[in-house]
């Protein structure tokens, strides 16, 4: 068991031991908690070489087809804890025979793997020009081949992505070879696995460490190679060919310059004898080089873990199946999701029209409210009750109290006849007539008086006509030889 403790800052340490019930088998989980309550896992050690049949229905189980027989692992979490266990094949062919919850690895041989830097802010602008620098990249167009985009920081501090691409027809043959075996719902690319695998088993502990990884299967071997905890490059090297994984060091090396280096050694064939013979090499002289506990299932128990969501942000980051339709059992679980939306956008949507129809009813009691109190003001303004509501009880209201109040409102807005005893007065003094009596009401107005002449009865009709009053003079001559004259001067609209 490897001696270097998961965690660095942690506040509270323990380790959990989980019984497999079948064989005996004990599973020995380190785990550290921080001051966030949040828990970190990291797999230290766990024999997986007896297998057990407990396991959830949402465990996720990885596929190891590289092997002879496969191996199959599953992988769950309860109560923060996380939980593996060996799956025999005859029972993942009647428990998962559609593949649900399944993700197998596709081996690197034929995959390409680039990583590209887009001049991006985000990483959905990054993988919109990705395409375009992957096109430039691949011997054939990209068009043509199944790809999957992972950002190369798990942190996802940066737009650095890593595209692994395979050719459709190459991808469809090897499922073809599968026939027979569980179609899983996920394929994933065996050095992304791997990679997130490592990143549980060797947490980063300096920027310039470089981190290696050698996957040794018996057909061929992937070597992974990372700088400051991102993935930098994936080589496929031929099976027992130590002196290319040599010559591929002191490359890494002369790249990087790095402080320190760490190697983890899985696989099919990987062994004491294997870590020997790399330890042998002059180019790991000063290498830390270490053989994974439970080399044989690392790569299953790595596509378990990754489907199970372990630092992983979308459902389909690094499936390759995605590019080809999507496995039923996704579009099902696609379909569900989408059903699921529509009735919550459904209950809202009656949950709104509800609550408008609630608001609607109070605004009318409201408003019946409002109008029952104007009903009542304008009966008490009319004196009696009316026989209409609303703006009509209002209108008539109106009008009642126009026809009691019409006397006092017509005094009080016509002109008074006393305005225009002014100008007639002036009248009178220009043509040096006398007056005996003068009488002003509403109505008219009446003079009695003497004048030297006609003329001077002239000047007064010409007087009222301005002032917009019809006279009616009398006259008669006196024995002093002026007339006497009696004038009533009447508005038009009192006219009989």
């Amino acid at each position: 068991m490897h001696g270097r403790r998961p965690c660095v800052t942690e506040q509270e340490e323990g380790s959990e031991e989980v019984f497999s019930p079948n064989r005996g088998s004990w599973h020995l989980l380190w785990f550290c908690k921080r001051s966030n309550n949040s828990t970190d896992l990291h797999i230290m050690s766990a024999d997986l070489q007896s297998p057990t049949h407990r396991h959830p229905r949402r465990a996720w189980i990885g596929i190891d087809t590289s092997q002879s027989p496969p191996v199959a692992v599953a992988a769950w979490r309860s109560f923060g804890r996380l939980y593996r266990a060996v799956v025999p094949l005859e029972h993942l062919a009647q428990k998962r025979s559609g593949g649900a919850r399944c993700s197998m690895a596709v081996s690197m041989e034929s995959v390409f793997t680039e990583r590209l830097e887009p001049p991006a802010r985000t990483l959905e602008q990054a993988e919109r020009l990705a395409a375009g620098m992957l096109d430039l990249r691949l011997p054939l167009p990209v068009e043509q081949c199944a790809v999957t985009w992972v950002p190369a920081d798990a942190q996802r501090r940066s737009t650095a992505l890593i595209a692994y691409a395979i050719d459709r027809k190459a991808l469809n043959s090897r499922l073809a070879a599968l026939e027979g075996m569980v179609a899983a719902e996920r394929l994933v690319p065996a050095a992304h696995a791997l990679w997130h695998w490592m990143m549980l088993q060797e947490p980063v502990t300096g920027e310039n460490t470089l981190q290696l990884l050698l996957h040794a299967g018996k057909h061929h071997g992937t070597l992974l190679a990372g700088y400051g905890g991102q993935l930098r490059s994936c080589i496929t090297v031929p099976p027992g060919d130590l002196d290319a994984v040599g010559r591929h060091l002191q490359v890494f090396a002369t790249r990087w310059s790095p402080s320190s280096s760490r190697m983890l050694l899985c696989g099919e064939a990987a062994d004491t004898a294997l870590l020997e013979s790399l330890r042998a090499l002059p180019a790991c002289a000063d290498t830390d080089i270490r053989l994974a506990d439970d080399a044989r299932t690392c790569l299953a128990s790595a596509l378990a873990i990754e489907a199970l969501g372990l630092n992983r942000g979308g459902a389909h980051e690094g499936d390759l199946r995605a590019s080809l339709g999507g496995h039923p059992v996704t579009q099902r679980r696609q379909r569900r999701a989408q059903a699921l939306q529509a009735a919550a956008l459904l209950l809202a949507g009656l949950v709104l029209a509800g609550a408008q129809f609630a608001r609607l009813h109070k605004s009318r009691r409201a408003l019946a409210m409002l109008d029952q109190r104007v009903v009542q003001a304008a009966n008490r303004l009319a004196g009696r009750p009316l026989p209409v509501r609303g703006a009509a009880a209002i209108e008539l209201a109106r009008r009642e109290l126009d026809t009691r109040l019409h006397p006092e409102v017509e005094a009080l807005g016509e002109p008074r006849l006393a305005t225009h005893l002014a100008d007639l007065l002036d009248a009178v003094a220009l043509r040096r007539m006398t007056l005996g009596t003068l009488v002003v009401d509403d109505r008219r107005i009446e003079l009695v008086g003497l004048a030297d002449n006609e003329a001077d009865l002239s000047v007064l009709r010409e007087a009222a006509r301005r002032a917009q009053l019809v006279p009616a003079i009398e006259s008669m001559p006196t024995p002093s030889g002026r007339l006497r004259f009696s004038a009533t001067l009447m508005r038009q609209e009192v006219l009989p």
